[in-house]
């Protein structure tokens, strides 16, 4: 089961930085390029240059350089995260908390369990960077079981002085990090999950890539003690009790290569789905906000696609949208979608003829995902949109620096 401890944190030096929100960004994955020209633009210090560099040598470099000029500190003693996030809700406006705490916790079978398939590609992308960096800048996200709001109790009162960083992001959401050492504290936290079995809510690759990093480095360094940092992966742990952990759909865009692809996804839709024809993308907006079904917009026009019973999926995967849309849907056919959380985003994309199709999903439900999970069964990559996102930047674990 799980082991979660606390580390010595790197982290901005503000006395060179300036504004923390000026450096830190979201995760990689949910960044355009767009949106990474303008990190690029905000701050010549900008995280995105470490962890979307045009190439991982230059990363590698672009770190050592800052770590040289006292851009980051590290902290004394081993130290623990609570962070706290404070949103509005995208769908209903509904003002929400979001609290945990960012620790390592060691890599081993069983202890930390995912519920989406991963990209081979997109692991080893992201071990060249971590190679060439020795840090793991951002965290991956994790639930752990806090029924009774015990942890809850501690991080409020871990978190009565100032906190070490404080920002409102691009989308309103206002980030809290606190840094912890006292041992009390510490004990307590990380005795409050042990033996627990955590769930990855976001950040499968960032995990497959700490693992895939440790199987390297146990054979660089055999003779490597127990508790060497490659043993561990830096994660944000929050419980999955909380109002404040919102799942967002993510929807699948797709730029169809034929008419006879185009056809041939019709002609699944007409055998999986009962199809319900809507007037306009308004109407189909709020039928998408009841729950009435999978919205389609398309160069037919826009429809309500309703699962048939008896289906080819099974189990949990019944009641996930991404399942039916990537595995009965378009399986097979070699498309790669492009997603977004934005439904009028998806809707505009179609509009403006730069896909041909765009799938908008229901939000997976937690208990879903959690019968997934407990069944052995892997939902397709972007099956959950967990918002809002960690930021990256706040602090950074270094495994194989320093």
């Amino acid at each position: 089961m799980a082991e979660v401890v606390p580390f010595k944190g790197l982290y901005y030096n503000l006395d060179r930085v300036g504004e923390i929100g000026k450096v830190a960004t979201p995760p990689y994955d949910v960044i355009t390029p767009e949106m990474r020209q303008g990190f690029l633009q905000r701050h010549p210090y900008n995280i995105v240059r470490l962890i979307l560099p045009a190439s991982p040598e230059e990363a590698g470099e672009t770190f050592g350089r800052w770590l040289d000029e006292g851009i980051f500190l590290q902290d004394e003693l081993p130290s623990l995260y609570p962070y706290e996030q404070i949103f509005h809700h995208p769908g209903d406006g509904r003002r929400l908390e979001r609290w945990g705490f960012v620790a390592l916790v060691r890599l081993e079978d069983g202890a930390v369990i995912g519920h989406e398939r991963t990209s081979e590609k997109v692991v080893e992308e992201r071990l060249k960077l971590l190679e060439a960096t020795g840090a793991q800048m951002g965290q991956v996200l994790g639930l752990f079981s806090d029924p009774e709001g015990e942890a809850g109790a501690l991080l409020r009162e871990a978190t009565q002085k100032s906190p070490r960083f404080e920002f409102t992001d691009d989308e309103g959401v206002v980030h809290r990090l606190w840094q912890v050492s006292e041992p009390r504290l510490v004990e307590a936290l990380t005795l409050r999950l042990r033996g627990q079995r955590l769930l990855i809510a976001d950040g499968h690759h960032r995990y497959a890539t700490a693992w895939r990093f440790r199987q390297l480095q146990r054979r660089r360094h055999p003779d490597a003690p127990e508790d060497a940092p490659f043993e561990f992966v830096a994660m944000y742990l929050t419980p999955l009790e909380a109002e404040g952990l919102v799942i967002l759909p993510a929807h699948r865009l797709f730029k169809l290569p034929s008419d006879e692809v185009a056809s041939e996804i019709w002609g699944r839709i007409e055998e999986y789905c009962r199809i319900r024809t809507v007037s306009d993308p308004a109407d189909l907006l709020q039928a998408l906000s009841r729950g009435q079904g999978i919205g389609l917009a398309s160069k037919r026009g826009f429809f309500l696609l309703l699962p048939r019973d008896g289906g080819p999926l099974r189990g949990p995967l019944q009641e996930i949208d991404a399942a039916l849309v990537d595995e009965v849907l378009v399986g097979g056919l070699g498309l790669e979608p492009v997603f977004t959380r934005d439904p009028e985003e998806a809707l505009k994309g179609v509009e403006e003829a730069k896909f041909d199709m765009a799938f908008l999903l229901r939000p997976p439900r937690m208990q879903d995902v959690k019968r997934a999970v407990e069944t052995g069964l892997l939902m397709p990559k972007k099956s959950t949109y967990f918002y809002p996102k960690v930021a990256t930047g706040l602090v950074i674990y270094p495994v194989s620096r320093l």
